[in-house]
């Protein structure tokens, strides 16, 4: 079934001080306007929103440090949650989520909310998983195996204060070109799991053929520096195949002569058989259980595939529920399957279009996230189990061969012990036996000497694969990028159309502005121009940041494949000098521009200088705040 577009919106924002509520505001769909003075803790609540819906913050302002908790309400694809923080000065805070809206908090207890660590373990998945999943974005990993997270996804979302103005995207100490790239990929649609991998991979199989290859390098300036008088792998196993055929020969006299009996030994010979015995019967023990547990974990891993099987199927039939109840609604019926009549429909929307029955719609979607989550955890832990059921699999299935040829050792030294138990040491039966530990010696020196030689080997051989993979890689690589240059250009091509709406709609400030030929958006170096350039005043460039990013988002309301989740967080329109009458009229143009969209969206913005014709309309959340009327209270 085809997935719906990515939506996701915020509903409500409380925040809680300990001396009360700091904070309660109510978001509505489309442009949403925080307006107030400068510090007057606009930015505080941005500050805020990003933090509850998974950004990572703790550079708190005073006010805003002395907050302890932070609830957001957000609708997922039109489910709805509450998703909760808490305030402190360190960084990967976890984030509790509960499936439903703050009206169903008030009966709900407190085992409702599930804990989600800010990163993933082995053991339990992180909340960007969660909130990942529930959007309907697909699971990435970024630079060093490092998964892509809610808060990478925010520093696309997000048009901070803080970064440099001349920074693409939300900037990070420890940050990397592959990462800005797959951020922007998984958002507008380009993200291919494949390539990506095959990037992932060539990468780390660059860094191996690398460390080969200087191992090759190392045993070569060995060889060239030991005298090793011709020997080779070949060599020495032509040398050790000879010492066994005469160890066979010795073993052989010894097992065929009829030795005659000088003087007693028995006790030492009968002492040194019960031994030999033992270690055979518990070698024989060994290998049979190893073969007995073989047969269970091969049966629990048969068992535990089936029941991941039927896992994936409810969660898809979960994920088809949802989608139906979001795409079909009330359409779905339009005749009574009983008495085929015409179905009546009613105003309102709280009761069964089919029944007339009351309905909760909002509830059965946050239900069936609830049910979709836990079978999610379910999935998660039976997965890890089965991961290391296959792992004891395998380290048994590979001991089983080395308990096998002890096994053989001693079956053919208690024969051996057997057959000459009763026997005399004479002068040549010990010489025999000199000979034969000779023999052994001599052949296990060879094998130490063959494993150098092996190594070298194994080296070359990873050298060949190496080498055969990474050129492998590098024309999937070449043939996916050319299959997605076409749809790349154009997500840019819709991209600049609206950057060049917006640029060509500013006052008359700077000439590349007013006739845009092309827009450069590189989220790999994090830049971005206009006609091939950048360096404008500091109020010009942060307008053609937010341009660009404005357009970003219309550009996912266009092209249905974009994943982009129709939400935009713009912290103050008028950063860094911008004059009252440029910001007037470019918050103007994004009102006039988002309102010509049908699809559900979601803008939110603060700014000192709102335009006359938007204060205190429906656009506004909250009061104008003031020094005298601050965003947060009890602090």
């Amino acid at each position: 079934m085809t997935p719906e577009r990515c939506y996701f919106r915020v509903n409500k924002l409380v925040v809680l001080a300990h001396k009360g509520v700091a904070l309660d505001l109510d978001f509505h769909e489309g442009v949403n306007i925080i307006r107030g003075d400068n510090g007057s803790g606009k930015s505080s609540i941005m500050d805020f929103l990003f933090f509850s819906l998974g950004g990572d913050f703790k550079k708190w302002k005073l006010e805003a440090s002395l907050c302890d908790t932070v609830y957001v309400e957000v609708s997922i694809n039109g489910t709805p949650a509450v998703l909760r923080r808490f305030v402190t000065k360190k960084s990967m805070q976890s984030m509790e989520i509960f499936w439903g809206s703050f009206a169903d908090l008030e009966n709900a207890p407190e085992t409702d909310w599930n804990v989600f660590p800010f990163k993933r373990s082995e053991k339990k998945q992180s909340f960007s998983q969660v909130l990942f999943s529930a959007i309907g974005l697909p699971e990435v990993w970024g630079d060093h195996d490092s998964n892509i997270t809610m808060h990478q996804l925010l520093r696309v979302l997000y048009i901070d204060q803080l970064s440099h103005v001349q920074s693409l995207i939300r900037e990070e100490q420890f940050d990397s070109p592959l990462t800005r790239e797959t951020i922007a990929e998984l958002l507008l649609g380009l993200y291919d799991k494949d390539l990506y991998v095959d990037q992932l991979e060539h990468r780390k199989k660059q860094k191996e053929l690398e460390q080969v290859r200087s191992q090759l390098k190392t045993f070569s300036e060995v060889f060239a520096a030991v005298d090793q008088a011709g020997e080779s792998y070949e060599f020495l196993e032509s040398q050790v195949e000879n010492s066994k055929l005469q160890l066979i020969e010795v073993q052989e006299t010894i097992n065929a002569q009829e030795w005659v009996e000088e003087d007693s030994s028995s006790e030492i010979d009968s002492a040194e058989l019960v031994a030999q015995k033992s270690t055979y019967i518990k070698k024989r023990q060994a290998f049979e259980d190893a073969q007995e547990q073989i047969k269970v974990l091969e049966f629990q891993l048969l068992d535990s595939s089936d029941f991941l099987a039927a896992l994936s199927d409810r969660i898809a039939a979960i994920d088809d529920a949802l989608l139906v109840k979001k795409v079909l609604a009330e359409d779905f019926l339009k005749i009574c399957p009983a008495c085929m009549q015409p179905v009546e429909t009613s105003e309102g929307g709280d009761e069964c279009f089919l029944c007339k029955q009351p309905v909760d719609k909002e509830k059965a979607r946050s239900d069936l996230m609830r049910m979709r989550q836990e079978l999610v955890f379910q999935q998660k832990e039976s997965e890890r189990l089965y991961a290391d059921k296959k792992d004891e699999l395998e380290k048994i299935t590979a001991s089983v061969k080395t308990i096998k040829e002890e096994l053989g050792v001693a079956k053919s030294n208690l024969e051996a012990s057997l057959n000459s138990v009763k026997t005399v040491r004479s002068a040549e039966k010990d010489a025999l036996h000199e000979r034969k530990g000779t023999l052994e010696s001599q052949i296990e020196s060879l094998l130490s000497r063959m494993k150098v030689f092996q190594v070298q080997r194994d080296l070359d051989k990873k050298n060949e694969l190496l080498t055969g993979t990474i050129s492998a890689l590098e024309i999937r690589i070449k043939r996916a990028r050319m299959r997605h240059a076409s749809r790349s250009m154009e997500v840019y091509d819709v991209i600049a159309k609206y950057a060049k709406v917006l640029l060509e709609a500013d006052l008359p400030r700077e000439a590349e502005f007013q006739h845009v030929n092309n827009v450069q958006i590189d989220f790999r170096l994090n830049t971005f121009g206009v006609n091939q350039k950048n360096n404008f005043s500091a109020s010009s460039v942060f307008y053609l940041k937010n341009s660009i990013h404005y357009a970003l988002f219309f550009a996912a309301m266009e092209l249905s494949y974009i994943r982009y989740p129709r939400l935009l967080l713009c912290d103050n329109m008028e950063d860094k000098g911008m004059e009252q009458a440029r910001s007037h009229n470019f918050q103007k143009k994004i009102v006039d521009m988002a309102s010509e969209f049908g699809e559900p969206h979601q803008i939110i913005f603060s700014t000192s200088m709102i335009h006359p014709d938007l204060e205190d309309s429906a656009l506004c959340v909250g009061p104008h705040f003031t020094e005298a009327n601050k965003a947060l209270k009890n602090v």
